[in-house]
Parts: structure tokens; C-alpha cells; sequence
């Protein structure tokens, strides 16, 4: 039988379409093995002393310092977590403790 040129096509789409379902498989079949970011090192901190893990402030400051400088003292802005790995794909989940609703920026999640 003589497959013609549209015939091909369809056939090498489908051909595609069962890799990637194949693949696509292979990875959600995977478990995820999660690990708490507190094991792992955490840079960018000026002080290790603070209130709060994820917090750039010292706490000797909560009490002194304006409530709005403190506030944003506790943002994780510019803080890193350093891991290796040779996954093949890694997955990160986190829970936000601020409502992050700006008007100037776009919805994530």
C-alpha cells in the first residue's frame, strides 16, 4: 500500500504524539521526594540573628526600627538557597506568608 504525502504526515504526527504521551507518562509516574529548604544553606543574610529564617533584619532591631522598615525587613527579596542535584526535573513548593496583590505586576501562580 502506497502512503501518500498527507498520509505521512498524519503518521509521523501521530508517531510524535505517542513519544511525548510516552514521556510525558514516565514523569508523572515519578514521586517526588521533597526535602525542607532548612537543611540546606541559606545565602545572601547580612546577620544570622534574625526573628525569622527567611528575614533580613537583625532581631535586636524589631522593637527600634519603624514598623514599615520592619515589615519589609522580613521580605525574602535577594536571599538564595543553594542545593545540587541530578535530576532530571525539580519541583519547589512554598507557602507566601504577605498578600502578594500589586496593581503594577502580573498574577503568578
Amino acid at each position: 500500500m502506497k502512503i501518500g504525502r498527507k498520509g505521512f504526515g498524519v503518521a509521523r504526527f501521530c508517531a510524535v504524539l505517542v513519544f511525548a504521551v510516552c514521556g510525558l507518562c514516565r514523569l508523572h509516574a515519578r514521586t517526588p521526594v521533597w526535602y525542607d529548604a532548612s537543611c540546606f544553606p541559606l545565602y545572601g543574610k547580612a546577620v544570622a540573628d534574625t526573628a525569622i529564617r527567611y528575614g533580613r533584619l537583625p532581631a535586636s532591631l524589631q522593637g527600634i526600627s519603624r514598623p514599615d522598615v520592619w515589615n519589609l525587613g522580613q521580605n525574602s527579596a535577594g536571599l538564595a538557597v543553594r542545593f545540587r542535584s541530578d535530576s532530571g526535573f525539580i519541583m519547589a513548593r512554598w507557602t507566601s506568608v504577605s498578600v502578594n496583590s500589586m496593581n503594577h505586576m502580573t498574577e503568578t501562580g
